[in-house]
C-alpha cells in the first residue's frame, strides 16, 4: 500500500523532524512517501475565513499534487497535525489519518478504512 505522507510545518522546521515518519516507515507493506509540500494551506483558522478560502487551498496545492500524483494504490493520506490532515482531505477527496492510526491498523487492531477498532 502506497502511504503520502504530509510533514506538519513546525515538525518539518524542529531540529527533530516528523516524529512518525521514521516508525510508519518500519512497518511490512508500506510504501511510506514523505511529501515536500511547504504547507497544506490551512495555517490554523486562516483558511476557515472565506475571504481566505482561495488562498488556502493555492497554499495547498502543492500537498494536494503530491497526494494525488502517488495514484490509485494511495487509498488514504497521513499527517500527523489534525487540521492538516482536514485540509488534505478537502483538497484531495482521499480519507486522512494519523500515524498512530496506521500504527494500530499494522497491528491487526485497527480498520484503517472503516475508521474503528477491530473486536478481539
Amino acid at each position: 500500500m502506497i502511504l503520502p505522507y504530509h510533514v506538519f510545518l513546525p515538525d518539518a522546521r524542529a531540529s527533530h523532524g516528523p516524529p512518525a515518519l521514521d516508525v510508519i516507515s518500519l512497518i511490512p507493506g508500506l510504501d511510506v512517501r514523505e511529501g515536500h509540500a511547504k504547507c497544506c494551506g490551512l495555517a490554523g483558522t486562516y483558511g476557515y475565513k472565506a475571504e481566505k478560502y482561495a488562498i488556502a487551498m493555492q497554499v495547498g496545492q502543492e500537498a494536494f499534487d503530491f497526494i494525488q500524483a502517488q495514484g490509485p494504490e494511495a487509498r488514504v493520506a497521513v499527517s500527523d497535525s489534525e487540521i492538516c490532515r482536514w485540509q488534505l482531505q478537502h483538497g484531495t477527496g482521499k480519507p486522512t489519518r494519523h500515524p498512530i492510526e496506521v500504527l494500530a491498523a499494522a497491528y491487526g487492531l485497527y480498520d484503517l478504512e472503516a475508521r474503528r477498532l477491530i473486536e478481539a
